[in-house]
């Protein structure tokens, strides 16, 4: 008798499992529950169109190469159709869901399914701080071909909440979310048929302002500090030779507190082309007061003068030029970011007999 009873408890036990397992993944009416091309009563294929809500930004973090968000997915589609199960590949470790409810309305299926968590996008930082990025939402649907579901080319709803503007923090939102459809260049086996992708994007642009106040502004007085090496007297090279360390110093100083937020990249951003040539040019300054001391102790004192007279006019210029063609060269090189493949290797040579 206690056998029996114990094997009625397990029986129950899985059954429950099984009903919440079903209602876990469909709470919805039976009619927007169908993923069983077979079973679909509407015409097939099933033309699901896709929505979005952005509730919150959080952060965006170029170092780590991601930005964590809440956003609510919405899907629509007709009653007795397929039902659509887009799921996110490109989710961190703290990635969940904290809402997903189906209902049915005049016919029509409504899913509202919101994401909480960090996700990773790729992050193309040539212009910085000048920059715009997009962050990416990489949906997949596997489940099913082209001929038994498809996608609407437009996101609708499209909308972004008060609180998404409040509080994204050093970026504004330039627009609203835009999708893309393709198909994966992968599928295992090579006959299988490949996954659709739907690729959510989030325009947003940096808020320059900042980086120009508390890095470039400071910068440009190191350089200029610099330029007054030309005013100091050909023969005090030790006063020139202190000013101008402490320049170079000071540029090193704020490069690194600005790289300290940035990853790795393989490639020169519109900041660093700034830098190079204001360590050039401050370089060059301190140069240029050793010269005139050397010319000073060769007994030159006239020439150590008409050095300094010239380059009063020539650095000023020189800088602002260097400074305009580096940073109109860095904004014009690939803008689509397409060609920043780091290290991409060829096709691998399949073994022998694949």
């Amino acid at each position: 008798m206690i056998r029996v009873f114990c094997s009625l408890l397990v029986l129950l036990g899985i059954l429950a499992i099984g009903r919440n397992a079903l209602c876990a993944e469909c709470s919805g009416p039976d009619v927007c529950c169908i993923t069983d091309p077979e079973k679909a009563t509407a015409p097939l294929p099933t033309h699901v169109r896709l929505g979005m809500r952005i509730m919150h930004i959080g952060s965006i973090d170029e170092q780590d190469g991601g930005y964590h968000a809440e956003l609510t997915l919405l899907a629509r589609w007709p009653a007795g159709g397929l039902r659509p199960d887009p799921k996110p590949r490109n989710g961190g470790g703290d990635y969940s869901v904290a809402l997903d409810e189906t209902r049915l309305d005049g016919g029509q299926c409504f899913h509202e399914e919101r994401l909480v968590g960090s996700f990773h996008t790729h992050f193309w930082l040539q212009r910085f701080p000048f920059d715009g990025q997009r962050l990416r939402l990489n949906l997949e649907d596997r489940p099913y071909a082209d001929k038994e579901l498809v996608y609407e080319d437009a996101l609708w709803p499209n909308t972004i909440s008060a609180d998404a503007y409040r509080e994204i923090g050093g970026w504004q939102i330039r627009d609203y979310p835009s999708l893309t459809q393709k198909h994966s260049t992968f599928a295992f086996p090579a006959s299988a048929p490949h996954p659709r992708l739907l690729l959510v994007e989030i325009p947003v642009q940096r808020e320059w302002m900042f980086y120009v106040t508390r890095y470039f502004l400071p910068l440009f007085l190191i350089v200029a500090l610099a330029y007054c090496l030309f005013w100091i007297k050909p023969d005090d090279l030790g006063s020139a030779s202190s000013i101008g360390i402490t320049c170079v110093l000071a540029i090193i100083a704020f490069q690194l507190t600005q790289a300290d937020h940035l990853p790795r990249v393989p490639y020169l951003t519109v900041a660093d082309r700034v830098y190079v040539v204001c360590y050039a040019a401050t370089g060059f300054a301190v140069l240029a007061a050793i010269r005139e001391a050397f010319l000073v102790a060769e007994g030159r004192l006239d020439d150590a003068v008409a050095l300094d007279r010239r380059w009063r006019k020539l650095f000023p210029a020189l800088v602002v030029v260097a400074i305009a063609v580096s940073a109109f060269t860095g904004w014009r090189s690939d803008p689509t970011g397409s060609a920043l493949v780091p290290g991409e290797l060829p096709p691998a040579v399949a073994p022998p007999g694949e």
